[in-house]
């Protein structure tokens, strides 16, 4: 008696062979028939006599009915004939049998684990996590019992079903028997649908010889594939199953499928996660308009360099950024545009660690289909494998990562900053800039990573509103200022600076908050922060020549009389008083740059604003200019107006000189 191919006294089992063998001994010649019992104990072998036989050929039968039943099978054929001669004592005709229990394959199926970030490989194990999209490599195993050589026809067959979460690569069936990789005529190789394929393979002896290959005996034969975990994956603690089972021949006489055994079948198990991404403003409200991609950190991915790869199957309801189907490793979400009003978030690096037990001691008899126990109610443990799941971020704006009950993914919270705005206004005393002027003026506004914008006092006076600038050229009390208002910037510190192109006689730039700056318009610096809160306001002063104060004068033309219905401008023109003598007067060019002024009959016109660079007073005369060409019936006006303007100090601060300006009088010519 044999197990395995080896005698069954040296089996784990010495025991499995024991019992009693029955034997029917029938004479061809002559009537004679009796059965013979032959009992076996611990495994050792055993042997009856039968004495006292006629002369001639007598055919022993095992009867195997009972041992068949028990798994144990006869080892050639079931009848030997033997032949007994008289006086035959020395050499008594034995007829032998060998009855054996076959061995039995082992079998089982196992997945391998990757971090695409380190480049770290597990062992084969029973669980591991992917990417959606990942070709996950998987391996049957199956080691052959040790009589394969006695048998006439021996053969296995992988059985392998993975849930539709997976879809099997037919091209990446890799065969191996004893290391040595099997050419596809070796095997074959069945595709039965997406999810579910056969391997077979198949050995003879030479004509109704058993095999003569003992390499074969306790052989290895591995299959290595792999399967692509798709868009439907679960996510967490369910993860995506596949399971194998090994069919293989267990009766050495006798090839035949309904006489297959068949190994339980094997489970392992894949993981996937989402990332959710919560966006809100400064007030934890839901904020929308939003946009983001999340890469992964991937070991060699260009040109055997690490490199960032966008990953993951995204979406975006409403407020919430999704990514769909992630495992282990370091990801960086950046967020590519922001809602109106708002600053994009640093990029946030967060790495991903799963916990999941490396061992599923789980399987389910060989029956043609697999208990993947999406119910729990094969108490599998399927759901329990998955412990834990991480995420720390490294770098960047994100709160938190939290784990989801289920462990189907990270949820984040992330709040986006408000952006601000920066107002810089020019003030220019004493005149009003030309376009040629206005070209001489440079300003350069700096900020955190590289910002840098520049206009010229030109640009704002023509420029044209967009959605993060605004310009304005206002004159008040005779002040032109020249605005430029920078929108939607990111909070901050930044620089602001005038560049030196001015006239020499200008003085620019007085009341900046100056400090040292070398740089590449080498100008003066005035430094400012930009919050979300309030308009940053920045002031730079120019004065041509030296100002003390600013008038305006003006004169408002009244026609009286009936039906007068015209549109003929008046000229006026003002002057300075001629009575005096000109060293009354504190300065000798306070005058418009234009003496004449027009205004049609109910207007006002004027000189605009005079620069008075010097206290004291002035005096003017005011008169009409009577035309070449008189309306008829019209009487002009010659007689002059005075005017007067004092001009003292109080201590308002303009370009560094206290001066003030009191109101101008209509004087008449006693008064002076």
């Amino acid at each position: 008696v044999t197990v395995n191919g080896k005698p069954a006294s040296e089996s784990d089992d010495i025991t499995v062979m024991d019992g009693d063998y029955t034997f029917t001994v029938t004479g061809d010649e002559v009537n004679y028939r009796q059965d013979v019992t032959v009992t076996i104990t611990n495994g050792e072998s055993n042997s009856v006599r039968i004495d006292d036989l006629q002369p001639g050929n007598y055919t022993v039968t095992e009867n195997t009915e009972a041992a068949n039943a028990k798994g144990i099978y006869l080892l050639g054929a079931k009848s030997v004939t033997v032949n007994v001669t008289a006086g035959n004592v020395a050499e008594v005709p034995t007829a032998s049998f060998t009855n054996t229990k076959p061995g039995t394959p082992s079998f089982e199926k196992k997945i391998k684990d990757t971090n695409d970030t380190t480049g770290e490989t597990t062992q084969w194990q029973d669980s591991a996590d992917y990417d959606i999209g990942d070709a996950v490599p998987y391996r049957l195993s199956a080691t052959l019992p040790a009589d394969v050589t006695s048998y006439k026809n021996y053969h296995i067959t992988f059985t392998d079903q993975m849930e539709p979460t997976l879809d099997f690569n037919e091209g990446s069936v890799e065969v191996y028997l004893n290391d040595s990789r099997l050419e596809a005529s070796a095997y074959t190789l069945t595709k039965v649908d997406d999810h579910n394929f056969t391997v077979r393979l198949d050995w003879a002896g030479e004509g109704d010889a058993t095999i003569a290959d003992t390499a074969l005996n306790g052989a290895r034969v591995e299959v290595y594939f792999n399967a692509t975990l798709n868009a439907t994956a679960k996510l967490g603690v369910e993860g995506n199953v596949n399971a194998a089972k090994l069919s293989y021949s267990n009766s050495p006489q006798v090839d035949e499928l309904d006489r297959e055994g068949h190994t339980p079948w094997d489970y392992v198990i894949a993981f996937t996660y989402k990332f959710d991404v919560n966006k809100f403003n400064e007030r934890d409200e839901a904020l929308e308009g939003a946009t983001f991609k999340l890469e992964k950190l991937i070991k060699g991915a260009s040109d055997a360099e690490d490199a960032w790869v966008e990953v993951g199957i995204t979406s975006t309801d409403s407020n919430v950024f999704t990514a769909k189907g992630l495992d282990d490793g370091t990801y960086r979400l950046t967020e590519t545009a922001a809602p109106a009003g708002y600053d994009v978030i640093d990029p946030v690096t967060f790495v991903v660690t799963a916990e999941h037990g490396v061992e599923w001691n789980y399987s389910s008899d060989g029956a043609a289909d697999p208990v993947f126990d999406n119910d729990r109610a094969a108490a599998s443990q399927r759901f329990e494998i998955l412990t834990d799941l991480t995420g720390d971020v490294t770098d960047g704006d994100i709160i938190a990562l939290n784990k989801a009950n289920d462990l189907s993914g990270l949820e984040g919270n992330v709040s986006d900053t408000p952006l601000g705005s920066l107002k810089l206004t020019k003030f220019v005393y004493g005149k009003e800039l030309s376009d040629e002027e206005a070209r001489l003026i440079v300003f350069v506004v700096r900020g955190e990573g590289g910002f840098e914008q520049s206009r010229t006092l030109y640009d704002i006076m023509h420029g044209t509103n967009d959605t993060n600038n605004r310009y304005s050229v206002n004159i008040t009390n005779g002040v032109v200022s020249y605005v430029w208002t920078l929108l939607n910037l990111p909070v901050g510190t930044y620089r602001v600076a005038e560049a030196k192109f001015a006239p020499d006689s200008w003085q620019i730039g007085d009341d900046l908050d100056i400090v040292s700056y070398e740089g590449a318009y080498n100008v003066d610096e005035a430094m400012v922060t930009v919050d979300s809160e309030t308009v940053a306001d920045v002031t730079v002063t120019n004065t041509i020549g030296t100002v003390f104060g600013i008038k305006q004068l003006s004169v408002r033309k009244a026609v009286e009389g009936a039906g007068y219905a015209g549109d003929e401008e008046f000229s006026f023109k003002l002057a300075k008083y001629t009575a005096l003598d000109d060293a009354s007067w504190p300065r000798a060019d306070a005058l418009p740059a234009e003496t004449v002024a027009k205004a049609k009959a109910g207007e006002t016109a004027s000189w605009g604003y005079i620069g008075y660079a010097a206290e004291g007073t002035y005096y003017y005369t005011i008169s009409e200019v009577e035309p070449e060409t008189k309306t008829s019936g019209m009487t002009y006006d010659a007689s002059p107006r005075y005017a007067r303007v004092d001009v003292a100090a109080d201590g308002r601060t303009i370009a560094g000189y206290a001066a003030t300006i009191e109101e101008l009088s209509a004087l008449s010519a006693e008064q002076f």
